[in-house]
């Protein structure tokens, strides 16, 4: 029986580092700005998900809960975000409505690498 507890001690730890080897942490920054004019976007919201999160949603652009951040006055985001894969979904989304203009909703598709810090600028075209 004492043999049976080990072991069973030994597989929960070797789980545990194995999910933390699988799960990474990446810093995910940059700037949005208009299409039309080049001039930075703050009240953007940018949001990152999973590959299989973005299946098991509802709808393409359903973000509720998922890793986000608001871009600032400068039209700058930076947060952390966890992945498993080799590519994620950025979503950006005018969430301020006519605040500062009214763009349309975008989605891009990174490639993860071994860095641990990803930039992305990203332009927005305007709802007409």
């Amino acid at each position: 029986m004492k043999q049976i507890s080990i072991q069973g001690i030994f597989l929960f730890i070797c789980a545990l580092f194995a999910f933390q080897s699988c799960s990474k942490k990446l810093l995910l920054s940059g700037t949005v700005t208009s299409a039309d004019n080049g001039q930075r976007i703050k009240g953007i919201k940018v949001s990152m998900i999973k590959p299989s999160l973005l299946y098991a949603s509802d709808t393409f652009y359903k973000t509720e809960g998922w890793d986000h951040v608001i871009t600032n006055n400068k039209g700058e985001f930076s947060f952390d975000v966890w992945y498993e894969t080799s590519y994620g979904w950025v979503f950006f989304e005018d969430i301020d409505s006519m605040e500062n203009g009214f763009y349309k909703n975008k989605s891009v598709r990174i490639g993860i690498t071994s860095q641990n810090e990803i930039e992305v600028n990203i332009k927005l075209d305007k709802v007409k």
